[in-house]
């Protein structure tokens, strides 16, 4: 949840100038089925609905609050670089895509349809250091 809860922190909050966000849900709902079965592993019929229904009553929240895509796009112009991978058995692997369309510019977005859940800097740690750097350096020391 860091990194949906990070964009959303972000979209409020106009002090933040850039952000990073590795393996994203787009919301809850497009993501709810694939969690609850990586989680519990039990099958999303009939058990999400169930679980996403007293969920809802425990906390008086809808699931439909939480979902970074409806907010993603009042981040910009403040720049946003996602990263997905194609394997991710935890959140819906084409949150990365949906939250990468709902933004603004600038964006960016790396997908490797190969890596599961946060594998980019485990996978990939120089690469992911470079990017991430690169990133910043671009958006935060063009504004020094």
């Amino acid at each position: 949840m860091g990194a949906s809860i990070v964009l959303l922190y972000t979209a409020q909050n106009p002090e933040i100038k850039a952000v990073v966000a590795d393996s994203a849900f787009s919301s809850m709902r497009d993501t709810v089925e694939t969690s609850i079965a990586f989680f519990t592993g039990l099958p999303p019929f009939p058990f999400a609905p169930m679980i996403v229904f007293f969920a809802e009553r425990e906390t008086g929240y809808s699931i439909d609050e939480v979902a970074a895509v409806d907010h993603i796009g009042t981040i910009s112009p403040r720049p946003v670089f996602l990263m997905q991978g194609g394997a991710d058995t935890i959140i819906s692997t084409d949150s990365g895509q949906r939250l990468y369309d709902a933004a603004g510019e600038p964006k960016e977005l790396w997908f490797d349809p190969d890596l599961e859940h946060v594998q980019f800097v485990t996978e990939y740690p120089s690469e992911f250091e470079q990017r991430v750097v690169e990133f910043f350096d671009q958006y935060l020391l063009s504004d020094s």
